[in-house]
């Protein structure tokens, strides 16, 4: 592994020409690295040496979201539907160990189903994890879901009077 002298050596260059001319590389050699590195397709920005370590960003959404982002084009959508899965399901990884240690548990106590599912329960909400979001939303009492529809459940008596109209 490279330590942190020859990683800064190897990355202190300020224009890319002579990074090329530096290693004795043609502008093919430098493509021909980048589709060895990227096997999917791939879009690589046009940028200053010194703004490589600078995510892709929206200047206005920038200043309305006030926080880290990293924009990207979607070029293969099952990739991004994999992506957007996993990072939303990150702590769900830890909560499956949890919840079979627990079933292991039951299972060495010699527990009854209701028993064991009743724990299983317990460990589950005692240690799921939520988002600040949801934190907020749960705490102040509102609404987790909206529907643009509403109903409103009418109690009649079963044996209520049904008529038809013909």
């Amino acid at each position: 592994t490279m330590n942190k002298l020859e990683k800064e050596k190897i990355l202190s260059w300020s224009d890319f020409d002579d990074l090329l001319t530096k290693y004795n590389w043609t502008y093919e050699d430098y493509e021909c690295a980048l589709r060895v590195v990227h096997t999917r397709t791939t879009m690589i920005h046009k940028r200053e040496p010194n703004a490589r370590w600078v995510n892709q960003y929206n200047e206005e959404i920038l200043r309305a979201w006030n926080a880290n982002m990293d924009i990207q084009f979607v070029l293969d959508p099952y990739a991004c539907a994999k992506y957007l899965m996993s990072y939303t399901t990150k702590p769900e990884r830890e909560m499956s160990l949890l919840l079979e240690a627990t079933h292991k548990e039951c299972r060495e106590g010699n527990m009854s189903v209701r028993e064991e599912m009743k724990k299983l329960t317990g460990t589950f909400f005692n240690h799921r994890q939520v988002s600040v979001q949801e934190a907020i939303y749960r705490a102040t009492k509102m609404p987790l879901t909206y529907s643009s529809r509403g109903f409103v459940f009418v109690p009649a008596h079963s044996n209520s009077c049904k008529f038809l109209k013909s």
